[in-house]
């Protein structure tokens, strides 16, 4: 088997001679060998095409933390709500009263609309009782 044929027929020739003398004409893929031009060439393409997908790669960097920004608000009010749902219970932050009730032994927890919202027992310092506990408690026990 030769490894080149119709040496002696210009380059734009040989197909028709090919073609003349085959079995079968086919479209088929294959590896073809690169000479030292070709290879250059390919190098250095191969080099702008790394420096290109790098700065593409930076650029999305940039747009995924833009995002990640935008997205982070959302992301934390949508739990916070989500919670809401399904504890039905918003959380909220204003002052509150401490109340001692001496007798149960317990610290009521109260919201400005007089609303109890919790209560524990006292701690052995709570336990004391003090002036100004005494007198609140007559004023919440008279109210």
């Amino acid at each position: 088997m030769e490894k080149q044929l119709f040496d002696d027929v210009s380059v734009n020739q040989r197909a028709e001679h090919l073609e003349a003398n085959a079995e079968k004409v086919e479209e088929m893929t294959y590896h073809k060998a690169l000479n030292e031009a070709e290879l250059e060439k390919e190098r250095l393409r191969f080099s702008q095409l790394a420096i290109e997908i790098s700065s593409k790669q930076d650029r999305h960097k940039l747009v995924v933390e833009e995002f990640k920004g935008e997205i982070s608000p959302l992301q934390k009010d949508y739990k916070k709500t989500l919670q809401m749902i399904k504890t039905k219970q918003r959380e909220v932050t204003e002052n509150v009263y401490h109340l001692a009730d001496h007798a149960e032994g317990m610290m009521c927890t109260y919201n400005n609309r007089g609303e109890l919202i919790g209560s524990r027992r006292l701690t052995p310092e709570e336990h004391q009782l003090s002036i100004h506990s005494g007198k609140v408690m007559k004023v919440a026990q008279n109210g």
